[in-house]
């Protein structure tokens, strides 16, 4: 129900004040959000309520009980604010409202609102899972620095240093990002956080190209780099606490439990994988794994946003929606068809093979990423968006005889090992992706920084590809 409420004493938007009290609530009231306090009394119109009844004021979007704030939790949308009503002596259109005590404020039971425990669940595991991404990330170079220092002659000091780069910007936003998530909410910084140390991972290739090493500049990209990497992942454990204090009491210990298994099992699979990857691929592997991880970032975006963009954008219903995203799938079908036979004709037109992979993945990203930023515009048609996606799957269609079919002239022998490593990164680009993809339109209120992100990622993927793509064999 829908009401204007004005605490006798502050202003209609409650949020700019502090609270008198250790529980609270931030309300939303038809648009406006208003802080409302036990026992506080406040002055509603339009209140559609008998004397002495109990209403729902309002749909909770925030709430502070004991001391902790909780945000964001699946179950905060289901607590219902009370609140005592009785009619003022001065108009039977007014009526005072105190919030109720104990019962606005107590977070529902488990497991009666949180069917077989799916909240918990959905809670902490993928808090696990983005921990052992995290510590992944983190110890692959303790692996990687033997070969990379053996290659660019850095001294044992100076490896000690790239070392401890990470913790320089690890130490630096502990603290912002325990605050931003009691914010806002520890799933949208957890998920920021994957975002950046993810997106500067892939800028190591970079870091370690000959160009960089040309311009003398390597071993500070390198230290760079793994800043701006410890800057992500420093917000990761705040947010984690964040995120398990929304849970119920009884099970916040197990749920810490779940997220540092996964924390620590980061570690394991990190040490284990690495020396592998090392021993059996070389760079051109890597150029592979970056460029699918760009490409599936944008595929699942596409896969699974198209139709919801055309609802909230333009205002068409879902079956509209659904029928509009069918054009530009047809295209990228037959495109899929159009780019392997393409690519074997200037193969047997004597273009090398090197040339052929490096020219139609360029196509399959630099031609979506122009598309993409005209879509990132406000205000076009219909028609235009339209258009800009069918432009964009279609060329992208191409990567399949760019990145795709590179698998198999670099390892002939090893090519369903190879498509494996690299489609599993894929796939863990597509989970950040289309995850991130709905914090940032509930925070922005539009696709456009979705289609900017997107199309800054293709630009940056073409840079790698042709700066290490090779169609020679590497190994058999």
């Amino acid at each position: 129900m829908a009401v204007e409420a004005q605490a006798t004493s502050a202003p209609a938007n409650a949020l700019s004040r502090s609270p008198q009290t250790d529980k609270y609530a931030v309300v939303d009231l038809g648009g406006t959000q208003i802080l409302v306090e036990e026992g506080r009394w406040y002055t509603c119109n339009r209140l559609q309520a008998e004397p002495g009844s109990k209403v729902q004021l309002g749909r909770v979007l925030a709430l502070k009980d004991e001391g902790v704030f909780h945000v964001g939790a699946p179950y905060l949308e289901t607590v219902i604010v009370e609140a005592e009503t009785r009619r003022t002596p001065r108009s039977p259109r007014l009526q005072r409202v105190r919030v109720a005590a104990t019962a606005a404020y107590e977070l529902p039971a488990r497991p009666e609102d949180d069917k077989a425990g799916a909240a918990f669940f959905g809670t902490t595991l993928p808090l696990a899972l983005s921990l052992a991404l995290c510590n992944m990330d983190r110890i692959v170079l303790s692996v990687a620095i033997v070969p990379i220092a053996r290659e660019f002659g850095f001294s044992i000091a100076a490896q000690g240093l790239i070392q401890s780069a990470f913790l320089w910007g690890y130490m630096g936003t502990q603290l912002l990002g325990g605050t931003m998530a009691d914010r806002v909410g520890g799933k949208l910084v957890m998920a920021w956080g994957i975002a950046i140390f993810s997106l500067t991972s892939l800028l190591m290739p970079l870091a370690l190209s000959g160009a960089v090493a040309a311009a003398a500049l390597t071993f500070p990209a390198v230290l760079a780099t793994r800043v701006c990497i410890g800057l992500g992942e420093g917000v990761a454990l705040p947010a984690m606490n964040n995120m398990v204090a929304g849970l119920p009491r009884e099970k916040r210990s197990t749920a810490l439990g779940i997220a540092f298994t996964g924390f620590h099992c980061g570690n394991l699979i990190g040490l284990a994988v690495s020396p592998i990857i090392l021993a059996a691929f070389g760079r051109a592997t890597w150029a592979i794994i970056v460029v699918n991880i760009v490409n599936h970032w944008g595929y699942f975006i596409y896969l699974n946003w198209m139709p919801s963009y055309f609802h909230h954008v333009f205002g068409l219903d879902m079956k509209a929606s659904s029928f509009l995203s069918f054009l530009p799938w047809t295209v990228m079908a037959l495109g899929s068809m159009s780019a392997g036979l393409l690519a074997d004709g200037l193969v047997r037109r004597g273009m090398s093979v090197t040339n052929v992979r490096k020219a139609l993945q360029t196509v399959a990203f630099v031609i979506p990423a122009a598309a993409l930023v005209v879509l990132a515009n406000p205000g076009i048609s219909t028609t235009t968006a339209v258009a800009c996606l069918t432009i964009a799957l279609g060329t992208t269609s191409l990567g399949q005889a760019g990145f795709v079919a590179n698998m198999a002239d670099i390892a002939p022998g090893n090519a369903g090992q190879m498509f494996g490593l690299c489609n599993t990164f894929g796939s863990l680009s597509g989970i950040v992706g289309v995850s991130l993809v709905g914090y940032l339109v509930q925070l922005t209120g539009s696709f456009s920084p979705v289609f900017k992100i997107t199309a800054a990622l293709y630009i940056f993927g073409t840079i790698i590809w042709n700066l290490f793509c090779t169609g020679n064999v590497i190994f058999d």
